[in-house]
C-alpha cells in the first residue's frame, strides 16, 4: 500500500481493517503513507522503486489523490489499482488500455476479488474515461541537460528525473559538470558509488539501486544544506 493519509491518520487502520474483515490470512506491507497530498509524481517515484512479484499474485494498492472512479490494471499477473488520475500511466511506460479496468471507489476490494477468481472482465473498460499523466522528462538543449528533483525522503536524499542510462547516453565519454543554479560556484564533475566513497558532512551525487539519480550529504541532509525544494533543478553539462 501507498497512500497519501498520512503516517498518524486513523484512516489507515480502517483501510487495513476493511481487507482484514474479508481476508484474514492477508499480508498487508506498508510501503509508506507519507506522499504528499495529491502528489502523483512523489507516488510515481516510489512505485518505480518496488520489486515486481514475478510469480504474480501481489496486489499494489496506491491511494493517492481522490478521485470518485478508480482503474484496475493486470501486469505481470499482478494486481495494481489507483485512482483515475494519470498515476497508472506515470508508473507504466507502456499501458495496454486494453486491459484498463474502471471501477468506483468504493468497489476496491470487489476488485481484489474479481483479480482472484479471474473475473476482471465483470468490470467496464476504462476507455476513453482514463485520465492519462506523464512524469516531468529530462530537458536537454546542446551540451546542457536540466533535471527536476522528483522526490525527498525523510533523510534529506533528492532524487532526480534522470537515470544513470540516460545521464551516460547525455554525457557519452566526455567529463561534465552538475550544478545547482541557486548555488553559484558550486559545481560536482564526478558521480560515487556509495555515499561511504565521501567523508562525513560531504556531499556526493549516486545513482541509486533503481537507477535514478540521486544527491546526499553523508551524515547530513541534502535538502536542508542545498535549500532543495520540489521543483529544483540541476544542470548537467560537457565539458
Amino acid at each position: 500500500m501507498i497512500s497519501d493519509l498520512q503516517n498518524d491518520s486513523y484512516k489507515i487502520g480502517i483501510l487495513k481493517s476493511e481487507i482484514y474483515a474479508q481476508y484474514p490470512d492477508a499480508v498487508v506491507v506498508d510501503i509508506t503513507h507519507s506522499i504528499k497530498l495529491n502528489s502523483v509524481i512523489e507516488a510515481a517515484f516510489v512505485f518505480k522503486q518496488l520489486p515486481e512479484n514475478p510469480k504474480g499474485g501481489n496486489i499494489y494498492l496506491c491511494m493517492v489523490g481522490f478521485k470518485k472512479d478508480w482503474v484496475a490494471y493486470v501486469h505481470q499477473k499482478n494486481l495494481y489499482i489507483f485512482p483515475n488520475n494519470g498515476l497508472i500511466s506515470m508508473v507504466f511506460e507502456t499501458l495496454n488500455q486494453d486491459e484498463v479496468y474502471m471501477l468506483p471507489s468504493s468497489d476496491w476490494l470487489k476488485c481484489i476479488e474479481a483479480f482472484k477468481k479471474n473475473k476482471l472482465n465483470s468490470f467496464n473498460l476504462a476507455s476513453v474515461h482514463l485520465s492519462l499523466s506523464y512524469n516531468k522528462s529530462l530537458q536537454s538543449n546542446g551540451d546542457m541537460a536540466f533535471a527536476d528533483c522528483i522526490f525527498i525522503d525523510p533523510h534529506g536524499n533528492c532524487f532526480f528525473n534522470i537515470t544513470e542510462s540516460q545521464f551516460y547516453e547525455f554525457v557519452g565519454n566526455t567529463s561534465f559538470k552538475i550544478r545547482l543554479p541557486h548555488f553559484i560556484g558550486v559545481s560536482f564533475t564526478r558521480i560515487g558509488k556509495n555515499i561511504s566513497d565521501t567523508s562525513p558532512g560531504a556531499e556526493i551525487f549516486t545513482f541509486n539501486r533503481n537507477g535514478f539519480l540521486c544527491f546526499q550529504v553523508n551524515m547530513g541532509s541534502a535538502k536542508k544544506l542545498f535549500r532543495i525544494k520540489d521543483d529544483t533543478k540541476i544542470i548537467i553539462e560537457r565539458q
